[in-house]
């Protein structure tokens, strides 16, 4: 089965999905998205400065999940609603310049079976519209969407992953996670 460390590494990608640039309706895998977008200026970039994380999971459900799965999936399920904060974090300008979120996109996919992106576009206005699948007769398939808004000083999403056993087995597990990011100031001397 797809593991829930994988299903979940969907939170890291949110973080990294939040400055994509275009529409690629049909894109194979990250590298294409990548080697196609990879010299575009980013519509959206975040600010230079103090940067807060939230995390938190909103759903974890399992169906037929046995055997060493069953406590992964007891420990996430007592994760729901428990928020996770970090930072503030410093983005200085010349990281901020320099991020490339894209480049970021095809490291996270590139784990594992090769994930098919099916959606990934961030308007001009900073809407979020990202899926990906896999399919693999050993970890099974997995789904994951990330939808939301970024701003220059916010993120806001939301990501859905839906693991599934291979088959003969039955096993399912689906998270939805948020994810929250906002820039709260300049970042100090000390950092």
């Amino acid at each position: 089965m797809v593991t829930v460390r994988k299903a979940m590494f969907a939170t890291l990608l949110a973080t990294v999905v939040a400055a994509c640039d275009t529409t690629h309706p049909q894109a194979s895998n990250a590298k294409d998205i990548v080697d196609k977008e990879a010299a575009h200026a980013m519509p959206v970039k975040r600010q230079a400065g103090n940067w807060e994380a939230l995390h938190y999971t909103m759903a974890f459900e399992a169906t037929g999940v046995t055997g060493s799965m069953a406590e992964v999936v007891k420990a996430g399920q007592a994760s729901i609603g428990q928020k996770d904060f970090g930072g503030p974090e410093c983005l200085d300008a010349g990281t901020a310049a320099k991020d490339d979120l894209m480049a970021r996109i095809g490291e996270a996919m590139h784990f594992g079976p090769e994930w098919t992106i099916t959606r990934a576009t961030v308007s001009d206005r900073g809407k979020v519209d990202f899926a990906a699948s896999m399919d693999d007769e050993v970890q099974g398939r997995g789904e994951m969407t990330i939808t939301g808004v970024i701003t220059p000083t916010t993120t806001d999403l939301l990501v859905t992953t839906d693991a599934f056993e291979p088959p003969p087995g039955k096993g399912h597990i689906h998270t939805v996670m948020k994810q929250e990011n906002t820039r709260v100031g300049d970042c100090t001397a000390s950092q």
